[in-house]
């Protein structure tokens, strides 16, 4: 029977829709997914001028869109978006650092990131990605990724989106995103009715909710627009050879190696995260052909001088909501990031979206996300070694979630690699204590 109902739900994978719901949908899983905080933060903290900045944002968004295309049509074939990966942001400041602390020490991150994508795509070449994660993600250790992943990005959501103070104050972005939440709800709630305004809502759930947010924000009095009204209309993003070149350094290569590991680890969870959501199984081939085509990626988001690509377990909220599932919306999907990547002013509109809105929405699609782990550990046997895994493994995402910054930075630099991404560390702790806890405790 299960079996049947994951057939059913391939079909729905691979079903194609009407090109304006695409649209919506598409343009609902763009406006969710914070493609430019990467880049954004990356950008800030290097001090990159406002050109070097702009073209880095942009150029996230193109190698965004093309990852998200690869994958949807050529080599997972999976409902998932990708973006730049949160994981290696203070790797890449080391390594940018280290080399010197000017922009031309980007050429060394890029250098470091060419060769990581270089192994990954060998390791997808080898055909043994599957076979090696067989036989380290058992169904607990599963159950446990897919939970920290919501539960790690709850407290993101929060502390990055929402408990902030910009242009608003930290009231009125928690006003923005109760009110952005509340009509999330009632429109999913009035999208359950079978008639077209069901239909409608349904669809456009999210989008429509992120449009209230953002009166919101107008009615407190921020509108300023000129950031829309300055930007080009078309504009080119960075370049090899242009805008950098591509130097190599040892130490900056094992860091990024090490980085690209703990990344798989990561959008291995957004995976589990989809098969989850859509009850569908991640066969060999799927998971094989995913680790190429992310390999494949990365090496063109590299060439594009930006930072490596993971699954945005974000945006599988967006499918357990819309309850469509078809791989067909990534390819409008991926086309919107395109156009944002090629476009300033489209990446100048997408800004305009509150962050505490799209906070509001990250916080549901959060939850969904940590509802369906839950849902994955209802049909595991609660041994005692299961339970210790469990324990260990959501206290470990927990606890990452809430130590204070100046703690992680006092560790040794690639401690604070693994620690700095709470999914990451709490899921390979998972793999381990599966491994080294006997069955018969």
């Amino acid at each position: 029977m299960t079996e049947q109902i994951k057939d059913i739900n391939e079909e729905k994978i691979e079903e194609k829709i009407p090109t304006t719901k695409a649209i919506i949908l598409a343009i609902e899983h763009s406006l969710v997914m914070n493609a430019y905080v990467v880049p954004l933060i990356l950008a800030s903290i290097l001090a990159f001028n406002d050109q070097q900045k702009i073209r880095l944002i942009q150029s996230s968004f193109l190698a965004s869109g093309i990852t998200t295309i690869l994958q949807a049509v050529l080599f997972m074939k999976y409902p998932l978006v990708y973006g730049p990966s949160f994981v290696p942001v203070g790797g890449i400041i080391g390594i940018y650092m280290i080399n010197g602390g000017n922009y031309n020490s980007w050429s060394y991150v890029v250098g470091a990131c060419l060769v990581g994508a270089i192994i990954q795509i060998l390791l997808g070449l080898s055909k043994q990605f599957n076979r090696i994660l067989q036989s380290l993600i058992s169904p607990v250790v599963g159950a446990c990724v897919v939970f920290s992943i919501g539960l790690s990005l709850i407290p993101l959501a929060l502390k990055s989106n929402i408990f902030i103070e910009n242009e608003a104050s930290m009231g009125e972005n928690i006003i923005i995103a109760i009110i952005t939440m509340v009509f999330m709800i009632i429109f999913s709630l009035l999208g359950e009715k079978n008639n077209k305004i069901g239909s409608v809502l349904r669809v456009g759930s999210a989008m429509l909710a992120l449009f209230c947010g953002l009166l919101t924000y107008i009615s407190f009095g921020y509108h300023n627009f000129d950031a829309i009204k300055t930007a080009s209309i078309i504009s080119r993003p960075s370049l090899p050879f242009v805008d950098f070149s591509i130097k190599f350094d040892p130490s900056s290569i094992l860091t990024m190696i090490i980085l690209y590991f703990v990344i798989m680890t990561e959008t291995v969870g957004s995976w589990l995260a989809t098969s989850s959501t859509t009850n569908t199984s991640l066969s060999e081939k799927r998971v094989n052909n995913g680790i190429l085509g992310l390999g494949i990626s990365n090496f063109i988001s590299s060439l594009l001088g930006v930072s490596p690509m993971t699954g945005y377990s974000s945006n599988v909220g967006v499918l357990a909501l819309s309850k469509i599932f078809s791989r067909h919306v990534m390819k409008f999907v991926g086309a919107i990031l395109i156009l944002v990547g090629l476009s300033g002013k489209l990446a100048a509109l997408i800004t305009v979206i509150p962050t505490a809105a799209i906070g509001g929405i990250f916080l549901i699609t959060s939850g969904i996300i940590a509802l369906a782990g839950i849902g994955m550990l209802k049909n595991i046997e609660f041994t005692n070694k299961n339970t210790y895994i469990i324990i260990l493994s959501l206290v470990t995402s927990l606890a990452l979630n809430l130590m204070p910054e100046e703690i992680i930075k006092s560790l040794p630099t690639i401690v604070q690699y693994i620690l700095g991404s709470s999914i990451a560390s709490s899921s390979l702790l998972a793999i381990i204590l599966n491994k080294i806890i006997p069955d018969n405790l």
